[in-house]
């Protein structure tokens, strides 16, 4: 398998094998550190789980939710339906470096992985760290969604706030994206797809047409 380049950006995050830990990703234990760059212990980083407080920072200071740095001029946010459907995304926006770095190496956003996990984190996770997605409940084990990726002036981006002052995330209304791009498509798309092609496989030339 061919390692996937890493950004010169994230050259000193710490890693998991050959994945970059994210900036805002859930690591109950930072304190390691190897040639003066943090080193998560093994086991401890729950990919798929945010900090809470980095994730928020993140989205309140423009900084990019995979290296932690500002953001430049313009940035990338990852979307999904249900996200527009609500208003909000609930992840930080990225580098385009880092999200083009991201949607080759996350398994969900790459196509690897075509269901989400039926838990996201175990049980000694810390609870006044951890930030659950609006809709993580209902996500747990089901088909993946569509993602696409918006490119955006970095002066769009505002956070979405809810009545009783809670942070929820990227206010997605208002923004006018500059490009934006599929991702992956659904599971359920995908596997329909691969069904109509076997139909199809059924009858070529075999079919009702050339009886």
């Amino acid at each position: 398998m061919n390692r996937i380049p890493i950004p010169l950006r994230c050259i000193n995050q710490p890693r998991v094998g050959d994945r970059v830990v994210l900036w805002i990703a859930l690591q109950p234990q930072r304190e390691a550190t190897f040639a003066g760059c943090p080193v998560p212990a093994q086991g401890r980083v729950l990919f798929g789980n945010v900090d809470r407080g980095r994730r928020d920072r993140a989205i309140r200071e423009l900084l990019c939710q995979v290296c932690g740095q500002r953001l430049g001029g313009r940035a990338v946010l990852i979307v999904r339906p249900a996200d527009v459907q609500h208003g909000y995304t609930a992840e930080p926006a990225l580098h385009p470096e880092c999200a083009a770095y991201a949607v080759r190496a996350c398994p969900v956003l790459s196509g690897e992985k075509s269901h989400y996990r039926a838990h996201t984190a175990p049980v000694d996770r810390l609870e006044d760290e951890w930030a659950p997605a609006h809709d993580e409940s209902a996500r747990q084990g089901a088909p993946v969604e569509e993602y696409s990726s918006w490119l955006v002036e970095t002066g769009q981006l505002r956070p979405a706030v809810s009545e009783d002052g809670e942070l929820q995330g990227v206010k997605l209304g208002g923004i006018k994206p500059l490009r934006v791009r599929l991702v992956r498509h659904s599971t359920a798309f995908v596997e329909a797809a691969a069904l109509l092609k076997t139909v199809f496989a059924l009858f070529d030339g075999d079919g009702p047409e050339s009886a």
